[in-house]
């Protein structure tokens, strides 16, 4: 019976250690993004009346970044006067839920 040695016997200890590091880069990115997606939002409610976009695509002001995790928009939708922004992340689903002070 042949056992197979690694030849730097620490790699696959190294190898998991930077994956973890790496998904959690990934989701402190993506919160990020979404962060910046409410804040936009938040701007566009500002200058127009206190309305929130239909769409994320309606806000020019500022960019409005991708998901980081996903390379795509993030979800967003109207439900009533709440948006809601859909954020997938690598270990994680949130949503958050925006709604304008009367």
């Amino acid at each position: 019976m042949s056992r197979q040695l690694e030849v730097v016997p620490l790699a696959s200890l190294v190898q998991s250690g930077l994956m973890a590091v790496r998904r959690t880069v990934s989701n402190v990115e993506g919160i990020l993004a979404s962060l910046r997606c409410i804040e936009a939002i938040r701007l566009y409610a500002a200058t127009h009346d206190n309305r929130l976009p239909e769409q994320l695509s309606h806000i020019t002001e500022v960019p409005i970044p991708v998901n980081p995790t996903t390379g795509k928009p993030f979800g967003y939708r109207l439900q009533g006067h709440t948006a809601i922004l859909d954020v997938a992340g690598v270990n994680y689903d949130k949503q958050y839920r925006i709604k304008l002070a009367e």
